[in-house]
């Protein structure tokens, strides 16, 4: 056992509060050739429809909420005609301790495909910003010069890094306008459908 090989472990961090940028690049590092990352300790973030390939064990620090999620974090491993190790540490709740003792009640649980509703505006809203903002990082990443100056200068003036610039002069005092995102208008029309 002492004279097999051994590999130390470099994780990262893949949660909602790693910057998107961030993420993708760890996301590639781990799914490199290279050892840069060899460990990834997630959030629901890459539950669904990310394909991880040489992916070989997914632990659980609790029993997920269905069987829908239990698939999928534990599908994440194992791909690719690859063989894989799932464990599940179930706590000392009520929820994981019934799951612990009578497993396939989770296992053969219904895994019912998602749904949107198309009537919730909010969602529908929030989905659309998320959809353009991915976008426009798509653009600002494809771009070249002089497109990409341009591209730059109109996220920097439509997206501040501060809220204090959508409220405030320079001077501190209130706004009477409201912040004009006409480039940002222009700029999608520019890149519509490319």
């Amino acid at each position: 056992m002492l004279d097999g090989d051994y590999s130390m472990l470099r994780v990262a961090e893949h949660s909602a509060q790693v910057p998107h940028e961030r993420r993708e690049r760890i996301e590639n590092q781990f799914k490199g050739e290279g050892e840069q990352l060899n460990t990834l300790v997630c959030t629901p973030t890459l539950e669904l429809g990310v394909d991880i390939g040489a992916l070989d064990a997914v632990l659980m620090r609790n029993v997920p909420p269905s069987a829908a999620n239990y698939w999928q974090r534990a599908g994440r491993a194992g791909r690719r005609h690859r063989m894989a190790v799932d464990v599940t540490y179930a706590q000392g709740t009520g929820f994981d301790q019934s799951y612990f003792r009578e497993p396939l009640k989770l296992l053969s649980g219904q895994v019912e495909p998602p749904r949107f509703n198309l009537k919730n505006e909010v969602m529908i809203r929030k989905h659309v910003h998320a959809a353009v903002l991915t976008a426009l990082l798509g653009v600002h990443r494809r771009a070249v010069e002089p497109e990409r100056g341009r591209v730059d200068e109109v996220l920097k003036r439509c997206f501040p890094q501060s809220l204090r610039t959508y409220l405030f002069t320079p001077g501190g005092e209130v706004l009477q306008e409201v912040l004009d995102l006409s480039a940002l208008g222009a700029l999608i029309q520019d890149h519509h459908g490319r």
